[in-house]
């Protein structure tokens, strides 16, 4: 890393980045939300005694978690290949919004 540091990097970035820098923010702050809804279901779930049909219900909504995760590591990844390909500002969109069951 460059004595700058990572918050001064993203100051310097042409102006043409800063939607993907935007978008990649969004996506990563989006994908930490699941990411705590999963560690927080599987601590209480291991915490707790449940009959089969509960264990089945809480990995239904595991699993639900799980796909809003790669949700937004697929748009992070998409991200990654406009900046490669060039085309920036015509290609980023937001994060699209991913139904969720919380806890």
């Amino acid at each position: 890393m460059s004595a700058f540091g990572m918050n001064n990097c993203a100051k310097e970035a042409p102006r043409e980045l800063e939607p993907i820098i935007a978008a990649i923010s969004q996506g990563l702050h989006k994908a930490a939300q699941p990411l705590t809804v999963l560690q927080g279901m599987l601590e209480q779930t291991l915490i707790e005694a449940h009959t089969l049909e509960e264990y089945r219900e809480i990995m239904v909504r595991l699993m639900g978690e799980a796909r809003r995760v790669t949700c937004c590591f697929e748009h992070l990844r998409e991200l990654a290949q406009v900046r490669e390909s060039g085309v920036i500002a015509a290609n980023v969109r937001a994060l699209p919004e991913a139904e969720s069951q919380h806890v």
